[in-house]
């Protein structure tokens, strides 16, 4: 008898474990867990850091603007919003450029990720924009066409722009930096 009772048992619980009751009747499936991923949360950007993040984007923009048209647009326009020493620097750089028939194809892209701000003084506030400096889809081109040097290219680093809001709300990149780190 005991032996018809944990017999009993065993065929109960693996039909249990099949899907199935005893009777025959078939068990319901689980309905599937439908997965949502929680998105990651957006950064609230402060109005002035925001401007800092704009001056940056439409840096870059006019940046590769500039190095895709050498020879033919003025690289001075750079002055609209770049102050010194990283205007100055595009412009030396471009001039070698120039000098080589190189030229820039695609353009880089930045992400921000963190903007921290800096000294205050007579010119306006300073702001630090740490980000991913993304060159994936762009490359310094001869004449031909051909990519230029790109060995040790890493294409995804990270880097910081330092951008002046002036005391008058104009927003300058005054500098730009490469930590060398991959991102």
């Amino acid at each position: 008898m005991k032996q018809r009772i944990t017999l009993t048992l065993a065929v109960t619980l693996l039909a249990a474990l099949a899907g199935c009751t005893p009777g025959g009747q078939e068990t319901p499936a689980p309905e599937p867990t439908v997965y949502t991923p929680v998105p990651s949360p957006t950064p609230s950007w402060s109005a002035e850091e925001q401007g800092a993040i704009d001056a940056v984007q439409k840096y870059l923009q006019l940046w590769a603007y500039l190095g895709q048209n050498i020879g033919s647009v003025d690289l001075n326009q750079i002055s609209d919003i770049a102050w010194d020493p990283e205007g100055n620097n595009d412009l030396l750089m471009w001039g070698n450029w120039a000098d080589q028939g190189w030229h820039l194809v695609g353009a880089p892209e930045f992400t921000p990720q963190t903007v921290v701000p800096g000294v205050i003084d007579s010119q306006g506030q300073s702001y630090d924009v740490y980000g991913c400096f993304d060159i994936t889809n762009s490359y310094i081109a001869d004449a031909s066409g051909n990519p230029v040097n790109d060995d040790g290219r890493k294409d995804r680093t990270l880097g910081r722009y330092r951008v002046l809001n002036t005391v008058d709300d104009q927003y300058f990149v005054t500098e730009n930096s490469s930590e060398g780190k991959e991102c």
